[in-house]
């Protein structure tokens, strides 16, 4: 068997003789028919972006003068809860604080660490409230910039890679809708980046591990280890990178029928060190496997793959904005009621009657393609087949359109030397 070493590679691509892909570029070569070996391409490049609720951040910064109060009890950030410490910096004014990525402000629940984690890196200011142990209330305001130190973590650095139905009768409120989630296997989700997935690239950790040098919310950062959930059967791996150098685009909150969830983006350089390798990122959509399952427990009930999800050439979503003028005085409840669906649900504020959809924002999750009253959004949204039973996805977790984008900045950093290659300083275990 041929194999290769990282620094055999990182030589190869400091001359510029590397042969350097993405995921989807690599599986598309595939489904062309065209013959290709390992010695055609030298490293991979793989992403996901999704709903990723193991997202943390420790942040640390000043909130009054020296001795102005001993310790805080309680802290705020634009109305989201956070947990003190470590340190208690005690007659400092200074705070250090854990902030989670699924709190929420307890006046606007669709309000959570996700939107503050997204403006904080947007360069926005955020109110801070404190209540100290004496009872002192501080009232401030502070920005990333004021922030020294401002490091997000991921406990799990993979998403699901699952299909989600309800089968019970009764729809339910769920992370994994964005409204009452229907029953009777009427609706389905998903999750997963399919073929350009970190996982689905090197499933045996055979490239990565403890210490790999990865694209955490488009800032370099490193792998740390296992992740949360973490198994035989469902491998994931968690990290660390400084929010000072994220991007805004590849992060922020979703909004869910339950409580806002939090969006975050990996991408992870896969050199190609032997066969085995080489033939796993070959592996395309339609031969990737995902389980579809019970919401409520996750029960097993059938598999399917991911080009019953994923149609690469319609994943796109688009707007008719003058066929929405034209017929929206349909749009109506069953009370004649003025209603927008794709205003009133989207999970990211993109959405507005007024206005072309916001695509900084945009999640390309389809919601609006679902649930429009006169179908003026469109996306090929995919479907899943239970025994005799067709079930429609009408929603997607996963953003494979900044996904791709993040592995071909990852690609092109790798290209020009800006990224390089990490050997893992441990292996993640299984």
């Amino acid at each position: 068997m041929v194999k290769r070493t990282i620094q055999e590679l990182k030589t190869k691509i400091k001359s510029g003789s590397a042969v350097i892909m993405t995921a989807t570029e690599l599986c598309d070569l595939v489904r062309s028919g065209e013959s290709i070996s390992m010695k055609d391409v030298d490293v991979v490049t793989s992403a996901t972006r999704a709903v990723m609720s193991g997202t943390m951040a420790i942040l640390s910064f000043r909130v009054s003068n020296k001795c102005e109060f001993t310790r805080a009890a309680e802290i705020y950030l634009d109305g989201v809860p956070a947990v003190l410490g470590p340190a208690p910096n005690e007659n400092l004014g200074w705070i250090d604080c854990l902030v989670m990525g699924t709190a929420k402000n307890s006046k606007n629940e669709q309000y959570g660490g996700g939107h503050l984690f997204r403006n904080l890196v947007e360069g926005k200011e955020i109110e801070v409230f404190v209540r100290s142990i004496e009872g002192k209330e501080i009232s401030a305001t502070t920005s990333l910039k004021e922030m020294p130190y401002a490091m997000m973590f991921l406990t799990r650095g993979v998403c699901a890679l699952m299909v989600y139905t309800n089968p019970a009768p009764e729809p339910m409120k769920t992370i994994f809708s964005v409204k009452e989630f229907g029953g009777n296997l009427s609706e389905a989700t998903f999750s997963g980046c399919g073929e350009l997935s970190p996982i689905k690239n090197d499933l045996e950790f055979h490239t990565f591990g403890i210490g790999t040098r990865i694209l955490l919310n488009g800032a370099e950062g490193y792998i740390l280890g296992k992740g949360t959930l973490s198994s035989n059967n469902r491998r994931n791996f968690s990290g660390i990178a400084d929010m000072h150098h994220m991007d805004p685009e590849y992060m922020g909150g979703f909004k869910t029928s339950a409580s806002p969830e939090v969006i975050s983006t990996w991408a992870v350089p896969i050199p190609i060190l032997n066969e085995d390798v080489f033939r796993t990122a070959c592996v395309t959509d339609d031969l990737l496997e995902l389980p579809i399952v019970d919401v409520y427990g996750r029960d097993h009930l059938g598999k399917a793959h991911f080009s019953d999800l994923w149609d690469r050439d319609g994943i796109f979503v688009k707007y008719h904005r003058s066929k929405c003028k034209e017929l929206r005085s349909d749009c109506k409840d069953e009370n004649g009621n003025f209603k927008c669906p794709p205003q009133e649900l989207c999970p990211m504020d993109a959405f507005t009657l007024d206005q072309e959809i916001n695509y900084n924002r945009c999640f390309h999750c389809g919601t609006c393609v679902a649930f429009c009253l006169q179908g003026i959004c469109h996306s090929t949204m995919g479907k899943v087949r239970l025994g005799n039973k067709e079930i429609p996805i009408v929603l997607r977790h996963s953003d494979r359109i900044r996904a791709e984008k993040l592995a071909k900045k990852l690609r092109d950093k790798i290209i020009s030397g800006e990224f390089e290659l990490s050997e893992p300083v441990g292996e993640i275990k299984y």
